[in-house]
């Protein structure tokens, strides 16, 4: 170990990073057809250019700021777009003018979750990102938490661990929600007992763009990143001010407020705040005095400054503060009850500093901190506990011509992972869940553009973790353009994952009589291999974007509960490792198609999980519960700026699922859809907003009840979660935006 810390101490002492500097870049086209001769400009700025041959244009060394792009040719309508660059952005951006009133854009992403601050299309990695015009579609819909924006996303699902307290975490490819691992701002800052509550307590105000990398990622942050990883990225402050609010009720009985405030006033400092709160009434959509949305109170506050000790070092503090009582269960019934209670706080705190040596040359050098602490319920048992995360990381990139473009990543990263069980002693209490682990992870990535068409990725990883042993994370990619419109990947990957007592099925329980041998567990391996292609063309009017991705993701070792009889409600579950392999593959294929104002958004995506154990009465295969086979997404929007109005109409459809815990209700699940409108009305600096979610009133509780509970008795047993809950719902209210 000292020789370890030795080496953390060289690295963070004497990296040196090398990064381009922020850039724009983009393609002008006609009907698909590359316009040469257009003048590019970043209005009231010196910054300028004209496309060449193939419509191609950059504009580099651009400052972090608000920007209007202009974009100019004889004989066609200008085109005009407010662009937000931060620090070691790469934007892209894909303008088709038209001699009609307006042209459209078909692209203009830069990501940062695989590390490097890149244009999308020239990631050997497929990323997927949802730009800040979507989540402000979502905001609508859900104005409390994250939750809604990705459980749309194709490819994935939120599911709901616990009824009677609505917690949930989301799930990639078929693979629980554990295996996701949760960034924000590219630091990894929710794992074990916080993970069942980063989804539905994260506040999407403040959010300017979110990032998705499918398949095993613990090359660049270790565990926790089998399934893939989701990068939330919040906004900058910006030399405009920046102020939004929302006031939002729902008849589901929510009521939210939430404010934003950014701004830069001086030259080298800025500062953003986002303010939040959310009530729930306890809700019963069925009438059987059980809820089906619990309540609860949530305050929030997210401040974060930003300051320039020069224009070459930069310095971000974030700070964040959660509070929440959270109840649900049994509502007024006079023969007895069961109730859960969660009350939860949350606070974290985290400094990010960029030291830029050169034009092309960049130190990165994070720190956070979280706590959580959580005393919870269920029904008469208890459960407490306090969990603290501490994470630095270091790396620096180095971008480089030699026989073909060459971008490295080098960096390393330290975490602890420390959960406190406080429970007190009482009947059932069968383990104490405290934990304490520790991660060393050493890690390097080359992309090479070695060719005028290819791309190489390759990345490695070693972990040394005090409880698990040393681990070594391979990833290789190959992205191949041979022309524009069209680009395809394939990529591969191993990771691990260090088992925790916080699985699905001890949420579902509150922990109660849960039997985990955690020195007998050992910890999860994965592998994953995919291929994706996409195309995007302008075809006259239309712009069209399609993609299809075929995944398989293996798991040695995978966690599962396991009962010990037919009476889940009686027994002990023993939280164990399986013997054989958890396997899941499928394919996804999305498609959009822009035409003027209106956009259609179309995707399919087909999983197929299965796991082998081998038990007393021999080899067990099976498919694992709550996946659906087939999902489906219909969306249609329209934007109009100039008559200030915004509408939706989707439609999204699941299909069946397996079903485990209770041989009455059946092994399958009975398929659904859900159907849901949108239409926001802007009057100057005002919106005014109404959405219609679920307009069919679909529901778990029309297929079969969510839990077996007798209110005499108190006594309660969970059962699977493969629907929504709460049912129809209408919200509406008022934003603010300046």
């Amino acid at each position: 170990m000292q020789f370890l810390l030795k080496i953390l101490v060289i690295i963070f002492s004497f990296s040196i990073a090398n990064a381009q500097m922020a850039q724009i870049s983009g393609k002008i086209t006609h009907e698909g057809e590359a316009l040469k001769g257009a003048t590019i400009i970043l209005k009231e700025t010196k910054f300028g250019a004209i496309s060449d041959d193939e419509g191609n244009f950059l504009l580099k060394y651009i400052p972090a700021g608000t920007y209007v792009l202009k974009t100019t040719y004889i004989g066609f309508a200008d085109f005009e777009k407010e662009i937000i660059v931060n620090l070691h952005d790469s934007l892209f951006v894909e303008i088709g003018l038209s001699a009609k009133e307006h042209g459209h854009e078909t692209e203009e992403v830069v990501v940062t979750a695989t590390r490097t601050a890149r244009n999308i299309d020239d990631v050997p990695i497929r990323v997927e990102a949802v730009p800040q015009e979507e989540i402000e579609e979502k905001i609508l819909m859900r104005a409390s938490s994250v939750s809604m924006l990705l459980s749309e996303l194709i490819g994935m699902r939120l599911q709901t661990t616990s009824a009677a307290s609505n917690t949930a975490n989301v799930r990639i490819q078929g693979l629980n929600g554990r295996y996701t691992q949760i960034l924000m701002d590219g630091v990894p800052n929710f794992s074990g007992m916080s993970s069942g509550f980063s989804i539905v307590q994260l506040p999407p105000l403040n959010l300017r763009q979110v990032e998705v990398v499918k398949g095993t990622s613990s090359v660049l942050y270790g565990a926790d990143a089998i399934a893939g990883v989701v990068n939330f990225i919040t906004k900058r402050p910006s030399e405009e001010q920046e102020i939004s609010a929302l006031i939002n009720q729902s008849t589901l009985g929510a009521s939210d407020v939430s404010a934003y405030y950014g701004h830069k006033p001086l030259e080298n400092f800025g500062y953003t705040f986002l303010a939040n709160y959310n009530y729930q009434k306890k809700f019963d959509a069925d009438g059987d005095n059980f809820t089906d949305l619990a309540g609860y109170n949530r305050y929030s506050i997210f401040p974060k400054f930003v300051y320039d000790f020069s224009k070459d070092f930069i310095a971000t503090l974030n700070l964040g503060f959660t509070g929440e009582e959270r109840e649900g269960g049994s509502m007024g019934s006079p023969f007895g009850e069961y109730t859960e209670e969660n009350n939860s706080t949350r606070m974290n705190a985290g400094i990010r500093t960029d030291w830029i040596l050169s034009e092309s040359s960049l130190f990165t050098f994070n720190a956070t901190g979280m706590q959580m602490v959580r005393d919870a319920d269920y029904g008469g048992y208890l459960f407490k506990a306090t969990q603290k995360i501490l994470y630095s990381d270091a790396q620096y990139n180095t971008t480089f011509e030699a026989a073909g473009k060459h971008n490295l990543l080098f960096g390393a990263a330290f975490n602890i992972d420390d959960l406190k069980d406080r429970t007190p002693e009482q009947p059932d209490n069968t383990r104490d869940l405290t934990y304490r682990f520790s991660d060393v992870g050493i890690f390097a990535q080359e992309e090479y553009n070695f060719a005028e068409h290819w791309t190489a990725l390759v990345a490695g990883r070693l972990d040394f973790h005090n409880e698990y042993g040393t681990f070594f994370s391979p990833r290789v990619s190959l992205m191949y353009k041979p022309i524009h419109e069209i680009t395809m990947r394939i990529s591969g990957g191993q990771g691990f994952k260090a088992s925790t007592p916080f699985v699905e099925e001890a949420e579902e329980r509150g922990f109660k009589r849960i039997f985990i041998d955690t020195k007998g567990l050992v910890a999860e391996k994965a592998r994953n291999a995919q291929f994706d292609i996409n195309w995007r063309q302008e075809l006259g009017a239309f712009a069209i974007n399609i993609n299809a991705l075929a995944f398989g993701t293996m798991i040695d070792d995978a966690i599962f509960a396991h009962y010990h009889d037919d009476n889940p409600a009686n027994t002990f579950v023993h939280v164990k490792n399986v013997t054989g392999e958890t396997f899941s593959r499928g394919g996804e294929i999305s498609g959009n198609i822009g035409y003027g104002d209106f956009k259609l958004v179309l995707g399919y995506t087909y999983v197929y999980a299965t796991q082998v154990n081998e038990t007393e009465l021999g080899i067990d295969k099976y498919e694992i519960e709550l996946n659906p086979r087939h999902a489906a997404n219909i969306v249609l929007m329209y934007e109009n700026d100039e008559l200030g109005i915004k509408g939706g109409f989707e439609n999204f459809y699941t299909g069946f699922q397996r079903l485990d815990d209770n041989a009455e209700f059946g092994e399958r699940s009975k398929p659904y859809w859900i159907t849901g409108a949108m239409i926001e009305k802007a009057f100057g600096n005002f919106r005014i907003f109404v959405n219609f979610e679920n307009i069919f009133d679909t529901r778990q509780t029309r297929f079969q009840p969510t839990n077996i509970h007798n209110t005499t008795t108190g006594s309660y047993q969970p059962l699977p979660i493969f629907a929504p809950l709460e049912g129809r719902a209408i919200n509406g209210g008022i934003r603010f935006v300046l």
